[in-house]
């Protein structure tokens, strides 16, 4: 009973404890928040650290391209000074035509020969008058179409 009596016995020896115990749970809950705040400064840190270098690299990425493109258009720039200069005439080039070939227009359309329209001997006067007639008849009918057909190739050949 000697131990009982060191301790605070009674009601306010409990209510002693329970002060220490919630003492100790305030506490307790003042280390978290002060871990967790902690936590969320070191991340927020890395996150402002992990986003300076991304804009870092990238800005080093952007400059690496401009100076190439930089030097690509210094390199264009020196050597257009070493062309020659430009002139209209460097872009005349001779034409090469060929001669007209107007193919089978250019042969003209046979005439018919009126020797080969005459009628045949050994028939009767009056027969042969009849087919000299119609030969000639013929002849005409086909010389007015040979003449149509050489007009036609004559316009097909000008234009």
């Amino acid at each position: 009973m000697q131990h009982m009596s060191r301790r605070s016995t009674g009601f306010v020896g409990v209510w002693a404890e329970m002060q220490r115990q919630q003492q100790r749970q305030q506490d307790a809950e003042a280390r978290r928040r002060r871990q967790q705040e902690q936590q969320a400064r070191a991340y927020q840190r890395r996150a402002v650290q992990s986003h300076r270098e991304y804009r870092q690299a990238e800005a080093l990425r952007r400059t690496e391209e401009l100076d190439a493109q930089v030097a690509a258009l210094q390199g264009l720039l020196a050597s257009g000074c070493r062309a020659p200069a430009f002139r209209a005439a460097s872009l005349v080039r001779p034409e090469q035509v060929q001669p007209f070939a107007p193919g089978p227009l250019a042969q003209p359309v046979p005439m018919p020969d009126q020797n080969q329209y005459q009628a045949q001997s050994g028939w009767t006067a009056s027969r042969r008058t009849q087919a000299q007639a119609e030969a000639r008849a013929r002849f005409e009918r086909d010389w007015q179409a040979a003449q149509a057909a050489e007009a036609g190739r004559q316009q097909q050949l000008a234009a």
